[in-house]
């Protein structure tokens, strides 16, 4: 079983580390194998900000806020798939701006269906092997 989930651990990093290609420094991932369980987890605040979402707020600046006047974002709802994502030129705010928010990308969820079935054909395997 720990074979298994050591696997399964290793896919699950792999698969959580997608969304996060093109970004500008490195998320890391770190795996907690048992005979029991396969956990990987992130303390990287924007990897969370992301998965989770955020609600609108306010940024007050120091004094001024300095923002990309255009650009894409590199991940997408209910994507793993990672993109460049664009930005360019600088606009600049004295005081206080509405930020709207970040819409949950939901990548833990994805990874979690994509890994389920991996899991259950792991243990079935693994219990085959035991029980001959």
């Amino acid at each position: 079983m720990k074979k298994a989930m050591k696997s399964l651990g290793k896919r699950t990093k792999k698969e959580l580390q997608r969304p996060t290609k093109t970004w500008n420094h490195t998320v890391v991932f770190d795996e907690e194998i048992t005979e029991e369980k396969a956990s990987v987890i992130t303390e990287d605040p924007p990897f969370s900000y992301l998965d989770d979402g955020t609600p609108a707020h306010q940024i007050t600046g120091n004094p001024n806020l300095a923002f990309s006047s255009t650009f894409s974002p590199k991940s997408a709802v209910n994507s793993l798939n990672a993109a460049v994502g664009l930005t360019g030129g600088v606009d600049t705010v004295v005081g206080t701006v509405e930020h709207p928010g970040n819409e949950a990308r939901n990548f833990t969820t994805l990874v979690e269906k994509i890994m389920e079935p991996l899991l259950l054909k792991e243990v079935e395997d693994a219990l085959d092997r035991a029980l001959a």
